[in-house]
């Protein structure tokens, strides 16, 4: 069979190299679609006491902060009006967003913990399902950057895990432009 093959292969090399590349074609064009569904996941055991204390602060707390952003007064103090007021405008309207519960913050009634020793930070915590990293990334993107008074970052188990996501999907789309081409020319180099 290897024979007819190779005897199939010898006589007809262009079509053979045409059809060949019009196969990887047509299979990179069904596969590129590919990274948006792969998925990070499978780190934790379910049956360890982490992932069971996690299973139970979700059912009865509706899960732990995950998204944690750090408010930091462009000059001043947290104080200073224009800060006040700009931390309470991002706790009021990160309440409002769909998906985000458990809104708490330097500005809300005790939460003055919630700061740095130099009293120039302060933290809003809050919690999103890390899965929806779409819903994730909306929100981080429209609650971090310079707001007025105020620069905000974004840190957290759900933001990290959008970043390593996003991060995953760009390296695996560079790692494939690199390895196709490069091992489509090994071929032809060993193969002729």
């Amino acid at each position: 069979m290897l024979d007819r093959i190779a005897n199939l292969t010898y006589r007809r090399a262009r079509a053979v190299l045409v059809l060949s590349l019009l196969a990887v074609v047509a299979l990179a064009a069904v596969g590129f679609g590919a990274f948006g569904k792969l998925q990070g996941g499978g780190f934790d055991d379910p049956d360890s006491p982490s992932s069971r204390a996690a299973a139970l602060i979700d059912e009865k707390f509706h899960g732990q902060d995950n998204l944690v952003l750090l408010v930091r007064a462009k000059s001043g103090d947290l104080r200073a009006p224009e800060v006040e007021q700009a931390g309470q405008q991002l706790t009021r309207g990160l309440r409002k967003e769909p998906g985000v519960t458990q809104v708490t913050s330097y500005w809300a009634p005790g939460g003055s913990a919630l700061t740095s020793r130099d009293g120039a930070q302060a933290l809003v915590l809050a919690h999103m399902d890390e899965n929806d990293t779409e819903r994730v990334s909306e929100v981080t993107e429209k609650w971090t950057g310079e707001r007025g008074a105020v620069v905000v970052r974004a840190g957290g188990g759900a933001a990290l895990n959008e970043q390593i996501n996003a991060q995953v999907s760009k390296d695996l789309a560079i790692a494939e432009a690199i390895a196709v081409p490069v091992t489509l020319l090994l071929l032809i180099v060993a193969f002729g």
